[in-house]
């Protein structure tokens, strides 16, 4: 016990210094440190502990009234969250990536207990947090559409929420704009707060995200909503969402190579031709279409005048000319399908971006702009190579030793018949 005072005087030497102490023990530490008898550790102790000014106190018995009045003073009070408010709504959203695609459910109970059930098949390739995103921005569109004041909004995407309600930061470019749109939106209602729940208090969202990204047929009572462009326009900095490549001064001037006329747009797996002179601009997965096409289809292009009416080309694997190592790039560009194995199926989606398709044949965009053709790599020329280092090898300690050795038979050190074996 005195060397415990005397540790504590040592490591808090300014409050010992500045304030005095009252140290509470059962044993008479008065006594012993104040004897004149003591010597040895104690003694030195004695010394050490002099100039402070340390009152001693035995320990007296504890009522049970103030061990209780502790417990609360210093216990940390549970209190239940207090219960939504009667006009208070409460949407549950959700979002869902799978091989066959991207969905989003929205579920909204009102404070009656009616419910609103939403699902959306997202077709453009992005991460499943944009899927989470995606889902929040349409639920408060829909709040805001049926004039809800007050909102409570659940999801099981910790990420999503947090950066929502601003206590995490966004460090992606694409995150950084959804929430910027989120808190653009929640501006409109007198109270919207964002909460995270568990993926089991989710379940109904959960089921109509995977109805969207599985495209699975919708039950009754489910609205569906097909989403083709992301709510916020797409960073180049970042991947979460699939961006692709704009076509620079070289692409522009790329002339149909069939001689047609029109002007393509870019799309997965098709191409858009307008009549009229123009330009043709292909973008991955995109076929520059010239006359000789057979499959031909109508649709309506997006224009602020009046819609003119425009012929689209769909392109099958079959019909396109590719080696066989860029087969798996060519089936995800035509019919976006990807190998089974997950690390595989991500090298073919990134080296996909630099593929593209025109006339019929995969080209590859160089860094610049110069389309390259797809070639099958012919064992021939392996074999060539191969020989071609062994040559090399093979020749060129002799070629290295050749002027060493000369010189050496000049000055006699070496016989020339030895040279010549």
């Amino acid at each position: 016990m005195c060397y415990g005072v005397y540790f504590a005087a040592k490591k808090l030497k300014p409050y010992f210094q500045e304030h005095p102490i009252t140290v509470v023990c059962t044993a008479p530490l008065a006594e012993i440190i104040g004897s004149r008898d003591a010597s040895g550790r104690v003694a030195k102790w004695a010394i050490a502990l002099a100039p402070y000014t340390i009152f001693y106190q035995p320990r007296t018995a504890i009522k049970s009234q103030a061990l209780a009045d502790f417990l609360v003073d210093w216990a940390e009070t549970q209190y239940l969250p207090p219960a939504p408010d009667s006009t208070h709504w409460r949407m549950h959203f959700d979002g869902s990536k799978m091989r066959t695609g991207l969905g989003a459910g929205i579920v909204l109970t009102s404070p009656k207990g009616d419910k609103l059930k939403y699902t959306l098949q997202i077709h453009f390739a992005a991460s499943n947090n944009v899927a989470e995103y995606e889902a929040l921005v349409h639920g408060l569109r829909l709040a805001k559409e049926l004039g809800i004041r007050r909102i409570l909004c659940y999801g099981d995407s910790d990420l999503v929420v947090q950066q929502s309600s601003g206590d995490w930061d966004a460090k992606d470019a694409n995150m950084a704009s959804y929430r910027l749109l989120v808190q653009q939106i929640s501006g409109y209602f007198e109270g919207c707060e964002f909460l995270h729940v568990p993926r089991a208090d989710n379940d109904q969202a959960d089921a109509l995200a995977r109805i969207g990204s599985t495209r699975q047929a919708i039950p009754t009572g489910v609205s569906l909503q097909r989403l083709l462009k992301p709510s916020i326009k797409p960073s180049p900095e970042s991947d979460s969402i699939f961006v692709p490549p704009a076509p620079d001064t070289a692409g522009s001037n790329w002339r149909n190579p069939a001689g047609g006329t029109g002007t393509s747009t870019t799309g997965p797996g098709t191409a858009v031709v307008a009549p009229g002179p123009g330009t043709s601009e292909p973008g991955p997965g995109t076929a520059a279409v010239g006359p000789g096409t057979t499959t031909t289809q109508e649709a309506v292009a997006d224009s602020p005048n009046p819609p003119a009416r425009v012929m689209v080309a769909t392109l099958t694997e079959e019909e396109v000319t590719a080696p066989s190592w860029a087969q798996p790039i060519l089936k995800f560009l035509v019919s976006r399908e990807l190998p089974a194995d997950e690390i595989s199926a991500r090298l073919v989606q990134r080296r996909a971006t630099a593929y593209t398709i025109i006339n019929r044949e995969l080209v590859k965009r160089s860094v610049t702009g110069v389309f390259q053709r797809c070639v099958e790599l012919k064992k021939e020329w392996q074999s060539s190579k191969t020989s071609t280092k062994v040559n090399a090898a093979t020749t060129q300690p002799q070629d290295h030793l050749w002027p060493r050795l000369s010189a050496m038979v000049s000055s006699g050190r070496l016989p020339w018949r030895m040279l010549k074996k």
